[in-house]
């Protein structure tokens, strides 16, 4: 975001780069510096922004990504960055977990993350070597408030600071989602999710299209359906999908739907709105709204759980252009601000991918993907988590 177009163009009309914040003249410094740090605390750092002509930027807008990692543990977690509209950012991160970290920021076309320019190691010690920050959570129900960060990593494993998340194998899956109905409707990150109950043996696939639905998958012996059937247009994609224009979309279909206490409705539209203007996001989602509040006056014990975006890759300049992670943050906010009211659950997941040790992608490391399933899992079945 700049305050005037005219100021990125040279003489010849084209677009002057340097006037981009350069990760070569930004710096990045810690405030609050201490010998020891203790789990708990807030790690605080200010970024000043410059261009490439060594200038402080006099305006914010600038998309970064903050990650503090321990790699000797495999530990990592997202810090919040305010921007104070003059250059300056500011940035915290809750210190999660004891060990040797280091925070890095990550910014689009940075080919390298800027680090801060520190004397020895950032130690996270705490009386027991094995203290973390997920004490007494609550479980999983509606109500739980959005926690910033959402959770962290450690030992490559997925904790939650919302609410007190279980692993869920096979076998429990199995038994949650024993006589339920669980309809996913959205885009392909939660069909993912569908194909990780298929792979399992948890439901087994009916005809229909794989990609885009519908279709049904059932088990049986448990009484087990699960549904998936895309969002319609807009779709934004390299291949082309036989897409029936005439279908009806989300919410006509959560509106004809049966509820009850064994439905369960999932909802993701979020990457293929990235393209689009803002304002066809939030007229689509103020009439899944609507929808949601129709079905709950009729079956008021329907779940509706709602997934965030996750980060994707940006491997080619549509990807940044259209699809871009600075996008998404933008998406996300907006949904939170027309749905949070609701008596539904938020399943945010963007934390997650943020600090994640793998390569971004919009469709996660199935590693994350079953950290996520764990997460709605532990929402639809809170009373299956242990209570330790």
């Amino acid at each position: 975001m700049v305050t005037s177009l005219g100021t990125w163009r040279t003489l010849n009309r084209s677009i002057d780069l340097g006037w981009v914040t350069d990760a070569k003249y930004t710096s990045l410094e810690i405030v609050n510096t201490k010998q020891t740090y203790h789990v708990g605390d807030i790690l605080v750092l200010e970024v000043v922004a410059r261009d490439g002509y060594k200038r402080r930027k006099m305006y914010g807008g600038d998309y970064f990504r903050a990650v503090l990692r321990d790699k000797s543990q495999t530990a990592s977690t997202t810090g919040t960055v305010r921007d104070h509209g003059n250059g300056l950012y500011t940035i915290s991160f809750l210190l999660s977990f004891p060990g040797c970290v280091f925070p890095a920021l990550y910014r689009p076309f940075w080919n390298t993350p800027l680090l801060p320019v520190i004397n020895g190691t950032i130690i996270v010690s705490d009386v027991d070597e094995n203290t973390t920050v997920t004490q007494s959570l609550p479980f999983c129900r509606l109500g739980v408030p959005h926690q910033q960060p959402e959770g962290y990593w450690l030992q490559d494993t997925w904790h939650s600071l919302s609410c007190k998340v279980g692993q869920f194998r096979t076998p429990d899956i199995t038994k949650c989602l024993t006589n339920r109905s669980v309809h996913f409707r959205g885009d392909s990150t939660i069909r993912q999710w569908v194909e990780r109950l298929i792979k399992w043996n948890i439901v087994e696939k009916g005809p229909g299209n794989g990609l885009i639905g519908p279709y049904a998958c059932s088990n049986h012996s448990t009484g087990t359906i699960v549904t998936f059937n895309f969002h319609t247009v807009p779709i934004q994609t390299v291949s082309w999908f036989p897409l029936n224009l005439g279908e009806a979309g989300i919410s006509t279909e959560v509106r004809s739907m049966v509820g009850g206490p064994n439905v369960v409705i999932i909802l993701s539209l979020c990457s293929h709105f990235t393209a689009e203007p803002k304002r066809v996001y939030t007229s689509r989602m103020y009439d899944v709204r609507s929808a949601i509040q129709e079905l709950h006056k009729k079956y008021p014990e329907t779940r509706v759980i709602v997934k965030t975006c996750n980060t994707r890759n940006h491997r080619h300049y549509r990807e940044l252009v259209q699809m871009s992670d600075w996008l998404s943050v933008q998406i996300n906010q907006e949904m939170r601000s027309i749905m949070e009211d609701l008596n539904i659950t938020i399943l945010d997941v963007w934390d997650m991918t943020v600090s994640q040790r793998y390569r971004h992608d919009i469709h996660p490391n199935q590693r994350v993907q079953d950290y996520q399933l764990d997460i709605l899992m532990s929402h639809i079945c809170p009373d299956m988590v242990k209570k330790g």
